[in-house]
């Protein structure tokens, strides 16, 4: 199997300590919203365009039908909470239990799920109307913005979205928000591999965290970024959704 291929399964396989899964999910799915807590119910219903309710709908559905597998728990029973800095997790999760981080992008949402270790992710819609230059230098640190205004400008889009979304990945399982600075680390953007280069902002993260770059479809950059080293990766498509 490539990099490429995220095979169509229906029921999640076994979480051991040493995987981590990354799911694909649709959101161009009407899904009753069921399975939501009464706040996601009343966050749903803020959304002024029908197309982001179903979005969100669609996604915390598909979230909790996910977890619901791995802890063998009705999907609309899960208890969720989010950290003071934005991070969602699972109530009262012991050091062992399950972590999980969400993404999404126009109509692709990817969902990471690990144990005992924490996990970003980040997917990202390669949009050409964005001044990526002006981001770069915006957010980006001095040897990414190099690297980047280096390539040829038929190049520059894939790989700054490349970089954002490995940047994301990182902050997600920081679980710091924006109050780790972009450009206070770096990360490679080219396409071959996904390296964090190094965490000038806090050093001692260097060494807690590996990236690597996933390829979900065409005209989408995403990554992961796992805790630890030696983990095994799985990648599905969910078949059954709702």
């Amino acid at each position: 199997m490539t990099e490429t291929d995220w095979p169509l399964v229906d029921r999640v396989p076994p979480l051991g300590a040493d995987d981590v899964h990354v799911w694909q999910v649709d959101l161009r799915i009407d899904s009753p919203d069921s399975l939501l807590s009464t706040a996601e119910i009343e966050q749903a219903d803020r959304f002024r365009f029908p197309h982001l309710r179903r979005r969100y709908v669609a996604g915390r559905s598909a979230l909790r039908m996910l977890l619901g597998e791995y802890l063998s728990v009705p999907p609309a029973e899960i208890a969720l909470e989010t950290m003071p800095l934005g991070k969602p997790r699972l109530v009262g999760t012991p050091a062992t239990g399950v972590r999980f981080n969400v993404a999404h992008s126009d109509e692709l949402a990817l969902m990471a799920f690990a144990r005992g270790r924490e996990v970003g992710v980040d997917v990202e819609y390669e949009r050409p109307d964005v001044d990526i230059i002006e981001l770069a230098r915006r957010y980006f640190a001095p040897e990414e913005i190099a690297v980047l205004l280096a390539l040829p400008a038929t190049e520059q889009c894939p790989a700054f979205y490349r970089c954002w979304t490995r940047k994301e990945a990182y902050i997600k399982a920081l679980g710091l928000g924006m109050q780790a600075p972009l450009d206070g680390f770096a990360v490679t953007i080219t396409a071959d591999r996904a390296v964090l280069l190094h965490t000038a902002h806090d050093p001692a993260q260097y060494e807690r965290w590996e990236l690597r770059g996933l390829f979900p479809s065409a005209k989408f950059a995403a990554a992961i970024c796992v805790e630890g080293r030696n983990w095994r990766l799985f990648r599905a498509k969910r078949a059954g959704f709702l």
